[in-house]
């Protein structure tokens, strides 16, 4: 299973992790696994390349966090102190300074330049679940199972104000693109803004009988976006704390939302199966696009804004024009729910994420799967212990059985027929070794 994947800020490079404890590094431009970075002895959590995209940061599992170089890849810095697992982390703005947090109840702040442990936040009694910069990175903000929000001056190491109110564990938050809003969203439902400069709880949005799932604000930040469980989304004027807006229509719990870039259009994802467009000022639903036969629970804009993917647990991943509401393509090739979509920052990728662990790279211009290796290999073990492969061309060749650890594979041999054709994919030239 992948648990992270995130883009380097130029675009160049995909980094994905998840419960085979590695981080993988992918060029989108050929599909080529370019490393396989190895160190972490547990699943890994979370990931967070740095601004400049020179250092990338993971940690899980095995409570340390290691720091990366993408361009020579190699461990260069291993973090250690924290006593549990580690599940979120973010670099300030500036890039000096990186927060870690997780089950141990700590944040952790680090140089990463020296590698040293500037500092150590406590307050928190539970397991911390978010961290946040705010924008111009003069405050640090965290939330906490507790039900708490901190906020924390860098510079001093100081515990600014803890935000409470909150009854549930705080699952989300976001800062608004000014930095002048703080929005928090707990589990029973409840969506609170706040003013970072006098701690103030200046708004509540509640909802109680529904959960809110996702949170989303618009580019210019006048209105907040809330997914719920009982199948509605709310927008919110974060200003006054109105409700502007009810959007009905789904028939099951909204998992997903997300502004176009001009903020003219608000796209959700459903249980009930449908993506729904939105005109927020109006607050129509201009177009209810059908076809996934699973939930829906990820959508992304493309960076232009003339293409909506979404991701379901159909295992398909749809391509739409949003002006037309035509489902343009169907992507298919994921053998698990669809969980996350990312487009590269120029647009030309589309990175998508299944339960099973795979990542694909798609080319939204042609709709093919751009990961898919050529030639396909697939293996015939016989109970001689010999193995036959097979290229997609059909071309038989011999290889030995230690070939399958060559391969990462290990497949036991039992009496009588060989075992059923398994498709491997393979990167790179087949290597062709002489029968036993």
């Amino acid at each position: 299973q992948v648990n992270a994947m995130a883009w380097s800020p130029d675009g160049t490079t995909l980094a994905t992790a998840g419960y085979d404890q590695t981080v993988r590094l992918w060029n989108p431009t050929n599909a080529q696994n370019t490393a396989i970075l190895t160190g972490h002895t547990g699943q890994v959590n979370a990931m967070a390349w740095s601004p400049d995209g020179t250092t990338l940061a993971t940690a899980g599992y095995d409570q340390t966090v290691r720091l990366w170089n993408p361009t020579n890849p190699r461990n260069t810095t291993t973090l250690t102190g924290h006593t549990s697992s580690v599940r979120a982390m973010a670099w300030s703005p500036d890039g000096a300074t990186l927060a870690t947090a997780g089950h141990g109840r700590t944040v952790r702040l680090w140089n990463p330049t020296s590698a040293q442990r500037t500092a150590t936040l406590t307050r928190h009694t539970s397991s911390v679940h978010a961290v946040a910069w705010s924008p111009d990175g003069t405050t640090l903000a965290t939330a906490s199972i507790e039900g708490t929000v901190r906020l924390w001056d860098p510079t001093t190491r100081r515990n600014t104000a803890t935000l409470t109110g909150h009854t549930s564990s705080v699952e989300a938050m976001a800062w608004s693109r000014d930095g002048t809003s703080l929005a928090t969203a707990d589990l029973d439902g409840t969506v609170r803004l706040w003013n970072p400069t006098n701690a103030q709880n200046t708004t509540t949005l509640t909802r109680q009988i529904s959960s809110v799932r996702a949170i989303a604000w618009s580019p210019d930040g006048t209105t907040l976006a809330t997914a719920q469980d009982d199948g509605t989304v709310q927008l919110w004027n974060p200003t006054n704390g109105q409700r502007t807006a009810t959007l009905t229509g789904h028939t099951g719990w909204v998992s997903a939302v997300a502004w176009s870039r001009d903020g003219t259009t608000l796209a959700t994802g459903s249980g009930d199966h449908t993506v729904r467009l939105w005109n927020p000022i109006n607050e129509r639903n201009t177009a209810t696009l059908t076809g996934h036969t699973g939930w829906v629970g990820a959508v992304a804009w493309s960076p232009d804004g003339t293409t909506l993917a979404t991701g379901s647990g159909d295992h398909t991943v749809r391509l739409w024009n949003p002006t037309t509401a035509q489902n343009t393509a169907t992507l298919t090739g994921h053998t698990g729910s669809v969980r996350a979509i990312a487009w590269s920052p120029d647009g030309t990728t589309l990175a998508t994420a299944d339960y099973n662990g795979t990542v694909l790279l798609w080319s939204p211009t042609s709709a093919q799967d751009t990961t898919t290796p050529t030639p396909r290999l697939c293996i015939q073990l016989f109970r001689n212990g010999q193995s036959a492969a097979w290229t997609g061309e059909q071309e038989m060749l011999w290889m030995t059985p230690d070939a399958w650890e060559h391969l990462g594979w290990q497949v036991p041999g039992e009496d009588g027929a060989p075992l059923t054709l398994l498709p491997i994919e393979y990167y790179g030239p087949i290597p062709i070794l002489d029968p036993a």
